[in-house]
């Protein structure tokens, strides 16, 4: 990307591509199926829009919330008042799309994002690094409360935690047989059965 031209084009693209689907998982919310490939919505009542399934779609939205937030916050006068707006309010819908997917990985992920953004405004001595901490735990709040994703702290862990943690015990007995270059390309579905423990 050797031009400003050429990134705008790329911006573009993006930002076409995540109205898209906002627009799509919108849909889904409010007919049950998405608009581009009539999935239906998860029996969860999970937002997926026209992804496999939910994960997809949140692991989607992580990297480009991030991407437009930025863009709100740090694009400065008269001439970016638009595309601040505008990343504004894809970020802010995005943000809602994901609570949808109910994906607490997900939420995580964009934790993390969030803390490099927020470090940065700390560092450049953004006014409004205020609100966008506000508006970030307003929402962690009602993700955390949904997802109860304090249960897993708890005794009582839920089943998804505990496959996770068994699927990681097969890995790692799978990386110590195939330490330097893996079992080969897109064969980890194939060779994960031999090394099943637990509720496998």
């Amino acid at each position: 990307v050797k031009t400003k031209r050429l990134l705008y084009i790329i911006f573009f693209a993006i930002a076409l591509a995540v109205a898209g689907l906002i627009v799509d998982s919108a849909f889904q919310y409010f007919n049950g199926f998405d608009l581009f490939r009539h999935y239906p919505m998860n029996d969860d009542l999970r937002l997926k829009a026209s992804f496999s399934n939910a994960t997809g779609f949140a692991s989607w939205l992580i990297l480009t919330i991030p991407l437009f937030a930025a863009l709100a916050i740090f694009k400065t006068g008269k001439k970016f008042f638009t595309v601040r707006t505008f990343s504004l309010l894809i970020s802010l819908l995005s943000l809602a799309c994901l609570y949808f997917t109910y994906s607490k990985a997900a939420f995580l992920g964009l934790a993390f994002s969030f803390v490099f953004i927020l470090a940065y405004c700390l560092k450049k001595k953004n006014r409004v690094v205020v609100w966008l901490l506000i508006i970030f735990c307003l929402t962690g709040f009602l993700f955390l409360k949904r997802a109860h994703i304090f249960d897993l702290i708890n005794a009582n862990q839920p089943p998804s935690l505990l496959i996770r943690l068994d699927l990681w015990k097969m890995s790692l007995a799978m990386l110590a047989d195939y330490p330097l270059l893996g079992s080969g390309p897109s064969t980890y579905v194939e060779t994960i059965p031999f090394y099943a423990i637990g509720w496998q």
